[in-house]
């Protein structure tokens, strides 16, 4: 269990790529929020919203990898109370930014949100991620964990 700035936080980080970020190649880093529709009631999100909420991490990752032409690689989710946050490795031809009306179009009823920045010095950081910034700010102070 994580802690940002007093919130519990859960992250699924693919280890794959823990040990060498694919910055190299995929020098850009795409961030997309999912916003749940109902109150999380002291969790992550409340129970009866799983099937949607993972229903739409399918239909995101489908949407990544179908926009990515190939240069897309799906990397960390993170949860905390209320937003669930994917993080997307892209660069060359990949159309990050189509995926999210795409997604939008598939699950209306949700509050979903995009953003991308280069990464700096081959790591995603705390400091060199704080163009993430969702509306609500509800995410660790307005920054990436720094999962390298």
């Amino acid at each position: 269990m994580l802690n940002f700035d007093g919130k519990p936080g859960h992250a699924m980080v693919d280890d794959r790529f823990a040990a060498s970020p694919p910055v190299g190649q995929l020098p850009r880093l795409a961030w997309f929020g999912v916003y749940c529709s109902t109150d999380p009631a002291g969790g992550f999100w409340n129970p009866e919203e799983t099937p949607q909420l993972d229903a739409i991490e399918t239909d995101l990752i489908k949407l990544c990898d179908q926009h990515g032409n190939g240069w897309a690689a799906y990397v960390q989710r993170l949860d905390t109370p209320g937003l669930r946050e994917y993080y997307v490795y892209f660069g060359g031809e990949a159309a990050m930014n189509r995926v999210l009306p795409d997604l939008k179009a598939k699950h209306p009823n949700y509050r979903m949100e995009f953003d991308q920045i280069t990464t700096r010095s081959g790591h995603n950081t705390a400091s060199g991620s704080a163009g993430f910034q969702p509306a609500d700010d509800q995410r660790c102070n307005g920054a990436a964990p720094s999962i390298w």
